[in-house]
């Protein structure tokens, strides 16, 4: 498999400049400030994958596919980058970093520190604030397997795919920041991983579909684990599928409960590319780009079974096509969602049930909100960040006061 076909199925695509002030139509949010790839200086916004904001609202970090890089820039009234890491030689550091195809991207320690999988080089790569308040590359775990032997040869890599991390995409941290979870689409795996106090990883374990059931894990791109239930839900891109894990006390995962593409699921689970889980654990909101849908899932008993989809036709036409991003507001009240074929960001509210209203339609009329990869909210409500991979560029909002 090529570097353009893969980067086609998993939708990769494009962002960075700057200009503040434009009116949002949609009652909420309004636009604050655009940065754009290669203006004004701005660096790492080609293809921007996934967007993150600290806690406390401080600080902002990006990965970029087509950078191979990760931005990290301070939020006050209007953002400003602060630091580039490029898959290069480091200044300080005869380590090549590994950022080829950066994509998923997890936070620790309030913000200051973060996990970044990159899917080309098939590695983990973190990076923390030091002694005198500069970000440093703290770990790279890696494989070290050839881009050619990985993503152009048919030979099995069982024997040699240590670390379950080959085409490394989606990462999860667990609430009490104790482990890590990265879904990995061409070891066909996800990787448990153990945090320390000084946010070092060390390799814990590994749930392939060699070890359940061939292609069962589907190709998993996104990964979402409940504090509360020790369960993890997988989302598998090419099987459309869904798989859930129980952990035991001694962190062991056993495999609990597989969900298909079916009529059970009114045949709209297709190409799951992200998972959100409520804040109480009860409810699964699943984005499908290759159906253009937002599934909810709740858990029973039983298991979690089917609730709701939301297609096209409850978002009058338009802001779901090629959905693979969505954000849960910190009181659960709201959840947002877009797609990366489409313009616009779409806002629902959540009933009690768990259940989704189509609420609005957030969009500017200057700098045009389409083609969103990732949506970040800040803890206290006040402002929402963009990727967007077609136009290489992110995007602040501000809620109106």
């Amino acid at each position: 498999m090529n570097r353009l076909t893969t980067v086609a199925l998993l939708s990769i695509f494009i962002l960075l400049s700057f200009s503040p002030h434009h009116r949002a139509d949609a009652e909420g949010f309004k636009l604050r400030q655009a940065l754009f790839d290669g203006v004004n200086g701005v660096d790492g916004l080609d293809n921007p994958r996934q967007v993150r904001v600290s806690p406390d609202g401080s600080y902002v970090w990006v990965t970029s596919a087509d950078d191979n890089s990760i931005l990290i820039l301070e939020l006050d009234e209007f953002l400003t980058p602060i630091q580039i890491f490029k898959s290069k030689k480091s200044l300080d550091s005869e380590t090549e970093l590994k950022l080829e195809g950066a994509t998923g991207l997890a936070l620790l320690d309030g913000g200051t520190s973060a996990i970044v999988a990159s899917f080309y080089d098939s590695a983990l790569s973190s990076f923390k604030k030091d002694d005198q308040s500069r970000f440093i590359r703290s770990q790279i775990i890696t494989d070290n397997l050839e881009y050619e032997l990985v993503f152009k040869s048919d030979k099995s890599l069982s024997d040699i795919d240590d670390l379950g991390i080959l085409g490394a995409w989606g990462v999860s941290v667990s609430s009490d920041e104790q482990q890590l979870f990265v879904a990995s689409y061409k070891s066909d795996a996800i990787s448990i991983f153990d945090i320390n106090i000084n946010s070092q990883l060390t390799f814990n374990s590994k749930i392939n579909s060699n070890d359940l059931s061939p292609n069962m894990l589907g190709k998993p791109v996104s990964v979402v684990y409940s504090q509360v239930n020790k369960e993890l839900v997988v989302a598998g891109f090419e099987g459309n599928v869904l798989n859930i894990f129980s952990q035991d006390e001694h962190g062991k995962f056993t495999h609990k409960q597989m969900i298909n593409n079916s009529e059970n699921t009114q045949n709209l689970l297709v190409n799951p590319q992200y998972l959100a889980l409520s804040s109480d654990s009860k409810f699964i909101y699943v984005a499908c780009s290759g159906s253009s849908a937002v599934l909810v899932f709740k858990r029973t008993d039983e298991g979690y079974v089917f609730m709701q989809s939301i297609t096209q036709s409850e978002t009058h036409g338009s802001g779901l096509e090629g959905v693979a991003t969505l954000a849960l507001s910190s009181d659960g009240s709201n959840l947002y969602a877009a797609g990366e074929f489409d313009k616009g960001v779409l806002q629902f509210k959540i009933s009690d049930d768990g259940s989704l209203d189509f609420e609005d339609k957030i969009h500017a009329e200057a700098n045009k909100i389409e083609g969103v990869t990732s949506i970040a909210l800040s803890e206290d409500g006040k402002h929402m960040l963009l990727s967007l991979g077609k136009k290489d560029a992110l995007y602040l909002l501000k809620k109106n006061e």
